[in-house]
């Protein structure tokens, strides 16, 4: 692709990283990636500088994430960050709703000289659109001057966090299943205990002609109005970790990755629904109890 200019739209970039301290105590590997003016024309509105300005070709210039700038040390607008034993100036700080927001970037043969590695690994590019990409990575995984593996950064950060993503989806899962349990059993015990406070109650009510069917309904409901309730505070007391940022590290690559709990209302919606069932089945068993008294009986337990 080419951009108003009619330049192409291609970069070569250096990726590595830098232990550096983090704030508060212990270090961390932060990826800093080498850059050239055109990469921040092919991150396109992914890319937004929040405060200063980009860092002028060839010096020792640098902008970081902002999730960067939150956890590193000398990281902050108008601070020097030595990479190696080259002072370089942050002047500027910068969002990404991708992975980049978790990285440092600056000239790329400036970083290449300070780090004494003139390596730069990879070409970034924008395809025009209609063209076949596999056929693109093809052509470059088979070209005998200069192969090249070629894949859509899609892909290419997919599999940078395979394990981690594992790693974090076990968690997940455990967890929810350890609360979900927990739920359940809650659910369950407060109707046990709701019916056995109530034995009269549904004494007079089966007395008075009331079916075991109607009986098991009132209970039922009322464990799903617990289930809903329970989930709807639970929305609540959620929302201000909306935004808050941590991180993490990559497993793969072994640098520190910056994230943000994002609480969305499908996220919200979804732990409600999750919360009504498991109060429901949770209601089951004591409905159950409920509706199989006999009136003689309950009426005698009281």
């Amino acid at each position: 692709a080419r951009d108003a200019d009619g330049r192409p739209m291609a970069a070569v970039e250096s990726f590595l990283a830098l232990y550096l301290p983090k704030i508060g105590g212990g270090t961390t590997n932060v990826s800093i990636r080498g850059i050239e003016p055109m990469s921040i024309t092919i991150q396109g509105d992914h890319f937004e500088l929040i405060e200063g300005r980009l860092p002028t070709p060839g010096a020792d210039e640098i902008i970081v994430g902002r999730g960067v700038r939150n956890r590193i040390v000398n990281t902050d607008l108008g601070d020097t960050l030595e990479i190696n034993v080259t002072p370089f100036k942050v002047v500027g700080i910068f969002e990404h709703d991708g992975a980049y927001g978790s990285e440092i970037w600056g000239d790329v043969d400036r970083f290449c000289a300070a780090l004494e590695r003139p390596l730069k690994q990879r070409v970034i590019a924008r395809i025009r659109p209609g063209i076949d990409v596999e056929a693109v990575a093809e052509e470059l995984e088979g070209d005998k001057r200069a192969a090249a593996k070629a894949m859509t950064e899609k892909v290419y950060l997919e599999s940078q966090r395979t394990a981690l993503g594992l790693i974090l989806a076990i968690l997940a899962n455990f967890l929810s299943a350890i609360m979900g349990l927990a739920a359940l059993l809650g659910a369950a015990t407060t109707m046990l205990a709701s019916v056995g406070s109530r034995t009269r109650e549904v004494g007079i009510l089966r007395s008075l002609g009331f079916e075991p069917r109607s009986i098991f309904t009132a209970f039922f409901f009322e464990s799903v109005l617990i289930g809903l309730s329970g989930g709807i505070l639970g929305a609540l007391l959620v929302l201000p970790f909306d935004g808050i940022e941590t991180g993490t590290m990559n497993f793969q690559t072994f640098t520190e990755v910056i994230f943000a709990f994002r609480v969305t209302p499908e996220l919200l919606l979804q732990g409600t629904i999750i919360a009504t069932l498991l109060g429901a089945f949770g209601g089951v068993v004591p409905s159950l109890i409920a509706s199989g008294k006999e009136p003689t009986e309950a009426l005698r337990r009281h």
